[in-house]
């Protein structure tokens, strides 16, 4: 409804045509923008991989377990990758594989946080700690491309979807080193 001095004025069919136009644009602006992220390299290089164990005697066994914990959110987030990276699709298609990614990551995450817990785990608290941010890093931008699937398509929400992709892919690359370590580590 449009006030015209006291009255109620139904916007006109082309009115209401410009108003969706506009927010279409924005929010093809926004994937576009995320599908960037997607397809380039973090700016974030990672560390080199540390130091990843205390023992040897359960390496392999704690490195399949971490393998396991994090398999389900590469996945998610690979298919939620694969889709801003397609270009096609619906706003509730993207909306709906970045809340999957979102609750698979964050149960990644949740369970990462039990073997981070154990006292008598092999693998080191940074080992475990940078597969844990890379879980974390992705649940926190599945929840910020959501919201721009979601509609919001302001400025600061798709900067902020956009340094939490980046996040997550750094961090992604400093677990799959420090993953890398370990299982070389348990090799030898």
């Amino acid at each position: 409804m449009i006030h015209n001095g006291g009255e109620d004025v139904e916007p006109t069919k082309s009115e209401r045509a410009a108003k969706k136009g506009r927010w279409l644009a924005v929010f093809g602006i926004a994937v576009v923008a995320l599908i960037t992220i997607f397809n380039g390299k973090s700016e974030n290089a990672p560390r080199a991989a540390a130091p990843v164990a205390t023992n040897t005697a359960n390496l392999a066994q704690e490195h399949d377990e971490i393998a396991v914990y994090l398999t389900p959110c590469d996945n998610a987030w690979e298919k939620l990758g694969s889709f801003m990276r397609s270009g096609s699709g619906t706003p509730l298609e993207g909306y709906q594989l970045a809340s999957a990614s979102e609750r698979i990551c964050d149960d990644s995450w949740s369970k990462l946080r039990e073997v981070e817990k154990r006292d008598d785990r092999a693998v080191t608290d940074e080992t475990i700690e940078v597969c844990q941010i890379s879980a974390n890093n992705r649940t926190r931008a599945s929840k910020a491309i959501g919201a721009v699937f979601d509609g919001d398509t302001r400025p600061s929400a798709m900067t902020n979807a956009n340094e939490l992709v980046r996040g997550a892919e750094a961090a992604i690359a400093e677990c799959k080193n420090t993953l890398a370590a370990l299982e070389a580590e348990g090799a030898s």
